[in-house]
């Protein structure tokens, strides 16, 4: 008799799809978001919950960038904001009151990309 490789448990799994995937290998942590670049500690969003900050990006020739952020559970979704606690955002930082036209479009642009990052992190 063979020994099942596979604990009961692996239907409650998100490290590795569920039902006779998870193995002892797998690992326990949930992967950050696409486009994830700093991921802080556990607890730094709150109890089993921690914040993720997206890339930088910036608007040529200013100081002027636009970043992403949102708050990951220990089980691996994004907090969407419908329960009181914040949803993933953009942020925008520098003086974008003194663009030119083309660094306007460009931020238009970031803009645009950022807001299509973070509606990928939860489903509205």
């Amino acid at each position: 008799m063979s020994t099942n490789p596979y604990p009961v448990d692996s239907a409650t799994r998100t490290c590795c799809g569920g039902i006779g995937t998870h193995t002892r290998t797998c690992s326990t942590e949930p992967a950050a978001p696409a486009g994830a670049s700093v991921i802080d500690d556990w607890g730094s969003g709150g109890e089993d919950r921690r914040v993720i900050l997206g890339h930088d990006r910036h608007v040529i020739d200013s100081d002027v960038f636009v970043s992403t952020a949102c708050i990951q559970h220990r089980d691996g979704r994004i907090d969407d904001g419908t329960t009181g606690d914040e949803g993933p955002s953009v942020y925008l930082d520098g003086a974008p009151a003194s663009l030119n036209s083309d660094q306007a479009r460009i931020l238009a642009a970031l803009l645009l990309e950022s807001a299509a990052l973070i509606d990928g992190w939860v489903r509205r």
